[in-house]
């Protein structure tokens, strides 16, 4: 067995934490994977009889902090034993829970404390679908087995739902008050924002990852802002402005559908094998990108809306990685494994956006 100076013996015990950092603390138990946790564990061990080999006065400090993660790491894996032991239905459950928690988080980004002016009611469409297919899910489950845990997530859940329902009304109320001109000006900025989902999801983006269905999305949404753009003209508002806003929505909802097309035709000719691949190679993209600008840096500095646009381009992945493990379940574990890699990194991500904008907040006072 070679020997470590202490330096490199503090480094590696450094990595090692981090992996059960990222990989176990502040996630749910029920989907963790106890092989992981065992070669962690292995890694410590192995580490800590390197230690032993060196001066004791020099090291007694190292050695009392890896017999303390030793612990740490023990004490749990036989919590995530015990909460095993309940049956898959747990586990089940805890998906659930943390797939609601993802999307209300989608929904604080999006929604919480914005202008309802400006909102994408498409988004808040789909998110209310995507809550309820949750609730569903949890409610046949809870005729499965009795769990309290379970019980208190579907009665969140259901307040969600109703939030949801209720800033929907308030939305539609607000987006469509005002003089004819004012309404012209709102549709023009619906159009921008829709305009911008589509380079933050789709310009320059590889077209076998890009999900068809969002791009439908925006096309309903650009053809919604297209009639009420059509219907005030016809009602008299005519300037040139509007005129012109008109033809560029018409334009670029040609160019979106020429986009589907070729988006449409890349995943014909692609493999399930093939959509697998890239789909880790775009969710390492995503990564790299939260890397540059986010880890480690001062977080009263970083920009909120470069990291909500990973956070969503992340969450596009994982849609689309959760659909090919629901279609085709424990067949991909090369999918399943990137999966839990991308819901672990949307969970600290969407952290990390709670924790920037409480140090911007502070570093304001």
């Amino acid at each position: 067995m070679p020997k470590m100076s202490q330096r490199e013996i503090e480094q590696r015990l450094n990595t090692i934490h981090s992996r059960y950092t990222f990989r176990f603390a502040g996630h749910p138990r029920a989907t963790r994977d106890l092989n992981e946790l065992d070669t962690i564990l292995a890694d410590a061990r192995k580490l800590s009889k390197k230690a032993r080999s060196l001066q004791r006065h020099r090291t007694q400090e190292v050695r009392d902090l890896l017999k303390e993660r030793i612990a740490l790491y023990e004490r749990e894996r036989e919590a995530i034993v015990e909460l095993l032991s309940g049956g898959p239905q747990v586990r089940a459950a805890s998906v659930l829970g943390s797939t609601a928690n993802l999307i209300h988080a989608r929904y604080r980004r999006h929604f919480a404390g914005q202008s309802r002016s400006t909102r994408d009611m498409a988004l808040l469409d789909e998110m209310r679908d995507d809550m309820q297919a949750v609730r569903d899910a949890m409610i046949e489950l809870s005729g499965e087995f009795e769990d309290n845990a379970l019980a208190r997530d579907l009665e969140i859940v259901n307040g969600h739902l109703e939030l949801y329902t209720a800033e929907r009304e308030a939305i539609v109320e607000t987006q469509t008050e005002g003089t004819a001109q004012e309404q012209a000006d709102l549709l023009a900025a619906l159009a921008n924002n829709q305009f911008e989902v589509y380079r933050t999801h789709f310009a320059g983006r590889e077209r076998l990852t890009r999900r068809p269905g969002l791009l439908m999305r925006l096309q309903r949404s650009l053809r919604h802002v297209l009639g009420r753009m059509n219907q005030l003209k016809t009602d008299g508002l005519d300037n040139n402005t509007h005129n012109t806003n008109i033809r560029v929505v018409t334009e670029r909802l040609e160019v979106y559908g020429e986009e589907l097309e070729a988006i449409e035709v890349a995943r014909s000719r692609a493999n399930t094998t093939d959509l697998i691949l890239n789909l880790g190679h775009a969710a390492n993209t995503e990564m790299a990108e939260y890397r540059e600008h986010y880890a480690g840096k001062d977080r009263a500095t970083r920009d909120l809306v470069r990291l909500s646009q990973i956070c969503d381009r992340l969450g596009e992945i994982e849609r689309q990685m959760r659909s090919i493990d629901q279609e085709s379940p424990g067949e991909s574990a090369t999918n399943a494994r990137n999966l839990s890699l991308v819901r672990d990194h949307m969970r600290v991500y969407e952290g990390e956006y709670d924790r920037i904008v409480e140090a911007r907040a502070s570093s304001q006072n």
